[in-house]
């Protein structure tokens, strides 16, 4: 998952990216090729579609990009983070 400067212009890619809203886009490009999928989902469900589009396609695993400033950006409005934060407070741990 880690994200390195790669020649993503030749073969197939998948692309994860952060948008507002603690939300997620999944693109693909062929070639250079893009496209991006319709919709945006919570980080959770980003990765497994991410996962299984991969193996649908046949994409391999190191192909996949995520926008690793944007989940960071991101993450922390996703459904399981709000979950945690809402039991922590719950729970006393948290005000």
């Amino acid at each position: 998952m880690k994200n390195t400067k790669r020649d993503t212009s030749k073969g197939a890619w998948l692309f994860v990216d952060g948008v507002p809203a603690g939300k997620f886009i999944i693109s693909v490009s062929n070639n250079g090729n893009k496209a991006t999928y319709p919709g945006t989902y919570e980080l959770e469900e980003t990765i497994i579609l991410t996962l299984q589009r991969a193996a649908i396609l046949g994409i391999p695993e190191d192909h996949i990009i995520y926008d690793e400033a944007g989940i960071e950006a991101q993450a922390g409005q996703s459904a399981l983070c709000r979950m945690a934060v809402e039991g922590a407070k719950r729970g006393g741990f948290m005000r």
